[in-house]
């Protein structure tokens, strides 16, 4: 029975291996044509429902898997990842919109490299949405430019726009379940943390390296990077298992910030 149980999960996979390979194949050559789809620059991985794929723009040079929608290192449970653009997506380097995400686009979506969408994040784009190099969106957080419906005020009789362009900086951690509305502005190196935090102006004032918590967020300390570098972690996470006395680690005064820092994707 094992053995049974084995050879069909075996078989399983090769089933949603090839229909991978055939949605990234169709997808690509739809928004592409035949001779840069071929190349691959969007792969999609899972169980995927595209309704349109619209206009996609790849600013950079074309390479196999530069956008890559699906992603499920995880192994969560969501039944599949939505798509459907109306408008136009440009992609400018590296970018993940991992599994169980949602992508309901009418305006202008642009990342601009090194980004990582978390599963289950919702995109709700009117206007337009940006996101800075090595920015990424936390799981199940919610980016919408768009309040859907509009409401009158009574005394000066005058209707509000619905919908106003959001711009995340470099740098960026946007912490899960994070609500990200309207008229959103961070700056480089600005921190979002999670749980429930909502962002929803513009925040250019504040100091860099700020850290921006709760409903609606406010600046909570300055002074914090995240460290996006994975060799960087896993130095951080033996020095910590090895020493377990050491609560702190002081990196050398000649360790530039950036490659210490920075994401690698």
């Amino acid at each position: 029975m094992i053995f049974i149980s084995n050879i069909i999960r075996r078989v399983q996979r090769k089933i949603i291996l090839l229909k991978t390979n055939i949605n990234s194949y169709v997808i690509n050559v739809k928004a592409f044509g035949w001779h840069t789809g071929l190349k691959l620059p969007i792969l999609i991985h899972g169980p995927i429902k595209v309704y349109s794929i619209g206009n996609i723009e790849i600013k950079c040079p074309i390479q196999k898997g530069l956008l890559i929608i699906g992603l499920n290192e995880c192994d969560v449970p969501y039944s599949h990842t939505i798509f459907n653009n109306q408008g136009t997506i440009e992609i400018y380097g590296k970018t993940y919109i991992n599994f169980g995400s949602k992508i309901k686009n009418n305006g202008r979506m642009v990342f601009r490299g090194n980004n990582i969408v978390g599963h289950g994040v919702s995109f709700v784009i009117q206007n337009s949405f940006e996101i800075g190099v090595n920015s990424t969106i936390g799981f199940m957080s919610v980016i919408t430019d768009t309040n859907t419906h509009y409401t009158i005020d009574i005394p000066s009789r005058s209707i509000r726009c619905s919908s106003s362009p959001i711009k995340i900086g470099s740098y960026n951690w946007i912490g899960s379940y994070t609500f990200v509305k309207k008229g959103a502005i961070t700056p480089d190196y600005t921190i979002v943390s999670s749980p429930n935090a909502m962002v929803g102006k513009d925040y250019t004032s504040i100091e860099p390296y700020s850290i921006l918590a709760g409903c609606p967020a406010k600046v909570l300390r300055t002074g914090l990077r995240r460290i996006y570098n994975f060799k960087t972690e896993h130095m951080l996470n033996r020095f910590f298992k090895e020493n377990p006395q050491n609560l702190v680690y002081k990196i050398d005064e000649n360790q530039d910030f950036d490659d210490f820092c920075q994401m690698y994707i």
